[in-house]
């Protein structure tokens, strides 16, 4: 994933709890906090309570982890401990009550069963390294719609909901759409009636129908298409 302004995280600056402070911008909160300045690469912002230098802005095309949002920057995981409450600041020291959840981009289905492999020989290595803390727990690897449909997580459930009553929404205009044009071809049935009169066939007539209705179409359509297509866009990452 190329950032849309500065640098990533290098691994260094995830080693060391509480050492690096760096923040990658969302891309939203880049544009409504800062007025888009692309000056802001270096530049020190407070973060609760901990001053973070801005190292880079992430592109729009980067979905993050969640569904209905997303986040306004993101840190690394080593100054985790900033944000979260004393339970949570414990990751490190008891990493057997955490889970730790991450994104990385394959190109085919050959690289994802070849990480499968590769994460399960890890996830044994350190089984039998560390045995108190990491028996009976493993890693595994899935794709970014088998992690956003599984079964502990709700959000998606929402989506389908929301999903369901857009269509509903959509039925309803459509419907109330099509009544407005057949009342409005019963009140031409004299203009049809002279046009076959005076010689027009029945395929003009249905041209002239449809390319009337694909006119109405076009004009109900193009506002809304921009947004749509800007919020469809396959994210590359």
């Amino acid at each position: 994933m190329e950032p849309r302004l500065g640098r990533g995280f290098r691994e260094d600056e995830d080693q060391v709890p509480g050492r690096d402070a760096v923040v990658v911008l969302g891309p939203a909160f880049w544009e409504h906090e800062f007025s888009s300045d692309p000056g802001v690469v270096g530049r020190q912002i407070r973060l609760n309570g901990t001053n973070f230098t801005v190292i880079g802005v992430a592109p729009e095309t980067f979905p993050g982890m969640l569904i209905f949002g997303h986040p306004d920057f993101y840190v690394p995981l080593a100054m985790a401990r900033v944000f979260f409450d004393q339970s949570a600041k414990e990751v490190f020291r008891r990493p057997r009550r955490s889970r730790i959840e991450c994104q990385s981009a394959l190109e085919t289905a050959h690289q994802l069963a070849a990480s499968a492999n590769e994460l399960t020989v890890l996830a044994k290595n350190f089984e039998r390294e560390y045995p108190q803390v990491n028996r009976s727990r493993g890693a595994a690897v899935r794709t970014q719609f088998e992690m956003r449909t599984r079964d502990d997580d709700g959000n998606w459930k929402f989506g389908v909901i929301f999903v369901i009553l857009a269509l509903a929404v959509l039925l309803v205009a459509c419907t109330n759409v099509a009544g407005l044009l057949l009342s409005r071809a019963r009140a031409r049935t004299r203009e049809i009636a002279v046009r076959l009169a005076i010689g027009a066939g029945r395929f003009r007539l249905v041209r002239l129908l449809l390319t009337e209705s694909l006119i109405l179409q076009f004009w109900a359509d193009w506002p809304g298409s921009p947004s749509v297509w800007r919020r469809c866009v396959v994210p590359q990452f």
